[in-house]
């Protein structure tokens, strides 16, 4: 019986790919106004493009921003400045809140997430979701990262279900996935970029408020 649904919460529930965009933007078009709108959109791009979903350090942009303009895309530590601002940014996938609204009065929720500690609840802050979750679980604050199944098995602790009784939502295969999976959850892999074959005995789906379906299938099983 599933007694909780746990969520990472880039590119899961959040829509990293809206607030991302927009720092990049704020970025470039607050140090760089000498360029015009064309050349700013190149940079922007060419900064989400280097980026990676997250997954490299923001001085490696930086570095290869400068290599391929001559230009330096922001004058101190963007690591830092990266963390401290995107949470301004944040918002959710279309459904997110509905989903969570749904889900509420029937499961334990939590998230999972990989990053800085303030950075993540900044996130969950200005995306409206914090209040649906009766546990965070952020590697910056707790010490350990996915897929590191110690952060699984603390979450569920936590929350006083077991391991079996858990659906672990996320887009990271490695991470999430592999992570969850290992630690003994019931992985539900979130895809949201294309819709295209995905394994067969991992459920996916491509928009977040899909999860409701995927929920009773997996209580069958």
């Amino acid at each position: 019986m599933i007694k909780a649904v746990l969520f990472d919460y880039d590119n899961t529930l959040g829509n990293r790919e809206s607030y991302a965009y927009d720092l990049y933007r704020e970025i470039v078009e607050t140090h760089h106004s000498e360029l015009d709108s064309f050349d700013q959109e190149c940079i922007i791009q060419s900064c989400m493009i280097l980026d990676q979903q997250g997954f490299v350090s923001k001085t490696y942009v930086n570095d290869m921003i400068r290599k391929l303009y001559d230009i330096e895309l922001y004058p101190g530590d963007l690591n830092e400045f990266w963390e401290t601002n995107l949470g301004r940014y944040a918002e959710c996938f279309d459904g997110a809140a509905d989903l969570l609204e749904l889900l509420r009065p029937y499961y334990k929720l939590a998230v999972i997430t990989n990053g800085d500690a303030r950075g993540q609840r900044d996130k969950l802050e200005h995306s409206g979701i914090l209040h649906y979750f009766d546990e965070v679980f952020i590697s910056g604050a707790v010490g350990i990262s996915k897929p590191d199944t110690r952060i699984f098995l603390m979450a569920a602790e936590k929350l006083g279900v077991k391991p079996e009784e858990c659906v672990f939502v996320g887009d990271g295969f490695r991470t999430d996935i592999r992570g969850a999976k290992k630690a003994g959850m019931n992985p539900v892999w979130m895809w949201p970029f294309a819709e295209r074959k995905m394994r067969e005995d991992i459920p996916v789906i491509h928009h977040i408020a899909d999860l409701a379906f995927i929920l009773s299938s997996i209580a069958d099983q």
